[in-house]
């Protein structure tokens, strides 16, 4: 059980959102399921309209992946969670290139649950419901950079992998070309319904340092790099930023992304990554 405010994850078991909602053992604020085909999040708000919500009995599936938030207020039943059944570690459903999927683990060792994709990954992560974090695990990467590991993979946990491409020229450094190694992060104006990328609580609406107001394409950077322009190598929306606005927490060769929807930043930095490179256009 997540604490107040909190977030668990699960097979949802039935396509109808609101008997869903209503075998939790504590008071649901929101579900929320990631679609794989459209690398969006889909939401559900329990007591609100219809038409507010996106996951519904025609998008909901008993084999989905659903978050569930607890509500910050209202008592905890006393309910037993339903066992998962576990077979092994699952070979997830195939996401295009860049994209992410998601599945039940099925085991503890890291290394069965990666032979059983069909396709490269790049990272995996898991939620953990104690901590209300994501733990995450890069393949070929050195032990110490990762969080999650046989030893902390539960075999009925969530687990979202991104899917690697090969390298291709346009991700593959020039040096003939200005390329800088960039910490990357997002801001954004509204909230959506996937609490985990909700960072700094959004609201970033108004008008930038230099007088426009915000769009997605532009980029909070160091004050003496306004007005410049780059590329994110990999970047899957292939955009070409103006660092249009500055700020205290901008500093050095780190670039802040606007989006205008916490949940589109968030998953496009899981396909990013927090450190990329960079190509200065002009």
């Amino acid at each position: 059980m997540p604490p107040l405010g909190g977030l668990t994850r699960g097979l949802a078991g039935t396509s109808d959102p609101q008997a869903l909602v209503d075998a939790q053992a504590f008071p649901v604020q929101t579900l929320s399921m990631f679609d794989i085909a459209t690398q969006k999040y889909l939401s559900y708000i329990p007591g609100a309209p219809a038409y507010v919500s996106t996951l519904n009995a025609n998008t909901l599936k008993a084999t989905s992946i659903v978050a569930v938030k607890r509500a910050t207020t209202g008592a905890a039943l006393s309910v037993a969670p339903t066992p998962i059944a576990l077979s092994g570690p699952r070979a997830f459903l195939v996401p295009p290139l860049d994209g992410l999927t998601q599945g039940i683990a099925g085991t503890t060792d890291l290394d069965l649950l990666l032979d059983a994709q069909t396709f490269e990954v790049q990272t995996v992560s898991a939620w953990d419901v104690a901590t209300q974090r994501f733990l995450t695990f890069i393949p070929g990467a050195p032990a110490y950079v990762s969080t999650l590991s046989s030893a902390t993979l539960e075999a009925d946990m969530v687990v979202m992998m991104r899917r690697g491409v090969a390298p291709s020229a346009a991700s593959v450094p020039n040096p003939k070309v200005d390329q800088r190694t960039a910490s990357i992060t997002y801001y954004y104006c509204t909230q959506g319904a996937n609490p985990a990328g909700y960072g700094d609580g959004g609201g970033w609406c108004g008008g930038m340092a230099n007088g426009e107001i915000v769009y997605e394409g532009a980029a909070s950077c160091s004050a003496a790099y306004l007005g410049q322009q780059f590329k994110i190598l990999g970047d899957p929306t292939a955009r070409t930023y103006t660092c249009a606005d500055t700020g205290g927490g901008v500093t050095d060769e780190h670039r802040d992304i606007f989006f205008n929807n916490s949940d589109d930043g968030h998953a496009w930095w899981l396909q990013v990554g927090s450190t990329a490179t960079i190509e200065i256009v002009s």
